[in-house]
């Protein structure tokens, strides 16, 4: 696991993550990556704490970095790919990088620590801390406001307030009598009536 070592959002929020690769051979043919039919590289999440071999992992490919300089980098005999992570809920969630130099037989877990070369290690694994996804209330229709008023929608709720014509705190919109307040345009020989 090469970076973000830690990620901090909302359930949802997609974020990229990056993994090296060095496998003699097959990595050390040039200073970029190196496409082989052969590997495989994944990103995936589980529980805190688990293991993403023996328990349930949720795994997604990742595709080489193509814009990877590995003499820029200080790692030419390295290969770099990339992969979306998604976290379905909030919570905490341990995140790595898995490849297979095999075309799938087999996988090597890498975590932020040595990477593979002292095993897969649940305490070096990325951290994942996700908030609860936001809520559009005025889309999904949980929203309070009054008919006549206009629904915002904000990261930590909604706000309403009243249309033209209408005056309340929005959650309550009660008509202007235009009449009454002398807003209308009838003529002085004309009744008033003053319609929504």
């Amino acid at each position: 696991l090469q970076w973000p070592l830690e990620l901090n959002g909302r359930a949802g929020d997609t974020f990229t993550v990056y993994g090296r690769l060095y496998e003699q051979g097959i990595t050390d043919q040039t200073t970029g990556t190196d496409i082989d039919p052969r590997v495989i590289a994944m990103v995936g999440y589980g529980a805190v704490g688990s293991d993403p071999i023996l328990d349930q992992w949720t795994w997604t490919d990742a595709t080489a970095n193509g814009q990877f300089d590995g003499n820029a980098a200080g790692e030419p005999n390295n290969d770099e790919y990339m992969g979306d992570i998604s976290f379905p809920a909030e919570g905490q969630f341990d995140y790595a990088i898995r490849f297979s130099v095999d075309a799938g037989q087999t996988y090597t877990v890498c975590d932020r620590g040595e990477g593979s070369n002292d095993g897969y290690q649940s305490d070096s694994a990325g951290l994942a801390t996700m908030l609860a996804a936001l809520r559009n209330e005025c889309q999904d229709g949980s929203n309070n406001c009054d008919v006549n008023a206009a629904c915002t929608d904000l990261d930590d709720g909604f706000s309403c307030a009243c249309n033209a014509g209408f005056f309340g705190d929005g959650i309550t919109c009660n008509d202007l009598n235009k009449c009454d307040l002398g807003t209308d345009n009838c003529g002085e020989n004309a009744t008033c009536a003053n319609l929504p």
